[in-house]
């Protein structure tokens, strides 16, 4: 169940079945500190790094993710590599491995081992 799900399900066992927040919390599974946290928009917090990315992909987009986090850094842009990383994987930027190709001659041998 998703922490959003459990958010829903305590507010219905507040309203309607009368239980306490810390009670309902506490069935639920959920700490109390989710309900009065308030909610991040992730798209707005890091769209600078998101425009960043979108700008760099459209020049070069082969380039791996250290390729682009160092040609942020090189343009003077101060984002940590870790929040990078995240964004650039939510955006499905990252790219499987080129895997070496064999030669005919070389899956021979293969074959023959």
């Amino acid at each position: 169940m998703t922490p959003h799900a459990k958010q829903a399900t305590v507010e219905l066992m507040t309203t309607h079945h009368r239980l306490s927040k810390a009670r309902a919390c506490r069935i639920v599974g959920l700490s109390r500190s989710v309900l009065y946290r308030p909610k991040v928009n992730w798209m707005e917090r890091d769209k600078e790094v998101i425009d960043a990315l979108n700008a760099i992909i459209a020049k070069r987009s082969r380039w791996g993710f250290w390729k682009c986090f160092d040609r942020m850094r090189l343009d003077g842009l101060p984002f940590n590599h870790k929040k990078v990383h995240r964004v650039y994987c939510d955006m499905k930027l990252n790219m499987p491995r080129r895997t070496k190709k064999l030669s005919w001659t070389g899956f021979l041998r293969q074959v023959d081992n």
